[in-house]
């Protein structure tokens, strides 16, 4: 019943894929995708050659019957072979395109003056040169908790959405599981997808005790630990006991190929490059999403760092604002 597909040149730039077909019969199609469904209808007074469009908006759709005739197995396997050189050509298409490198950097509770770009005393060179060279945010808003916000970030959604609306503690109702659910995707999910190189390190921290983990949620490759706390490969107290994942797999925190002792913050920099270097070889464009444990507390930094700046906030917390502020509005 199908008898012509073709994606017609004056297609606007509004809806780029705009499928046209003729149907022979009165009936209707429907288009599913995502869940919704696009529908037209050929009316029967329309005659047996009508002509429709329908918009689509990429290639994850799939068709569903509503012809009031029988469908011979031959039609079946011409709108088959159809429909796989459509989704074909697309990806060719998409190949086409230039994918950018992606890496999302989060730190762990850190206030927005405490880096260079937004009037920081403490010296972030390299933070600067990519702000001065992109986009710095006039607002923005987080959660003001660690999970929920690494949540947001992952998903696009409110937390509560996502499913973790306070902590990962399961609370028993909507919104407040302590895990993403299954009704969102990740941002890895969505790039992994579009062939990206998916990778993670450092603090996890959205239901991993619920059985919801990087490799299940569209990292190709992730070193992580379950949440966070853990600073130093030899820290011991509350957060001593914590376990360290590498793409799936629990390895010793002392394991030789993270050369310990280590910090944290170095350790998830250090892994994420050598993941980068696995999409480089695979020639595939990465994604790399960087969770920092710092500086959540327990804050803690190497000994070199700790003494470089001691007495340097003797000044108290009120002279610090005053300062930062001026620095921000020059």
């Amino acid at each position: 019943w199908f008898n012509m597909f073709q994606f017609p040149s004056n297609t606007h730039a509004g809806c780029p894929k705009v499928l046209v077909f003729e149907s022979s019969h009165a009936g209707s199609v429907a288009f599913t995708r995502n869940s919704r469904q696009i529908q037209t209808v050929i009316p029967p007074e329309c005659g047996t050659t009508n002509a429709k469009q329908v918009a689509l908006t990429d290639c994850r759709w799939s068709f569903r019957r509503h012809l009031p005739h029988r469908i011979t197995a031959h039609t079946v396997l011409l709108v088959t072979a159809v429909i796989s050189l459509l989704i074909a050509a697309r990806a060719r298409v998409a190949e086409q395109i230039e994918r950018p490198n992606i890496i999302v950097i989060m730190v762990d509770d850190m206030g927005f003056s405490d880096i260079g770009p937004y009037g920081s005393e403490i010296p972030t060179p390299h933070l600067d040169l990519l702000a001065a060279g992109g986009v710095r945010f006039s607002q923005f808003y987080n959660t003001g908790r660690c999970c929920p916000t690494r949540a947001s970030l992952l998903t696009g959604l409110y937390a509560h959405q996502a499913g973790i609306g306070h902590m990962t503690v399961d609370q028993g109702v909507p919104g407040y599981r302590g895990q993403l659910t299954e009704h969102c995707v990740t941002i890895a999910e969505v790039l992994r997808e579009a062939g990206y190189f998916t990778a993670m390190t450092g603090k996890w921290h959205v239901g991993f005790e619920h059985g919801v983990t990087p490799w299940g949620r569209g990292f190709d490759r992730s070193l992580n630990l379950p949440a966070g706390g853990v600073h130093f490969s030899n820290q011991s107290g509350s957060k001593g006991g914590s376990k360290l994942f590498l793409n799936g797999k629990e390895v010793s925190r002392d394991d030789p190929q993270f050369n310990p002792p280590w910090y944290g913050s170095n350790l998830w920099t250090d892994q994420g490059i050598k993941f980068i270097d696995e999409a480089i070889t695979e020639q595939k464009p990465f994604f790399w999403y960087l969770a920092h444990t710092a500086p959540h507390f327990p804050c803690m930094a190497p000994e070199e760092t700790i003494a470089k700046y001691r007495g340097k906030y003797k000044a108290g917390w009120d002279k610090l604002r005053e300062d930062r502020y001026a620095r921000q509005i020059e």
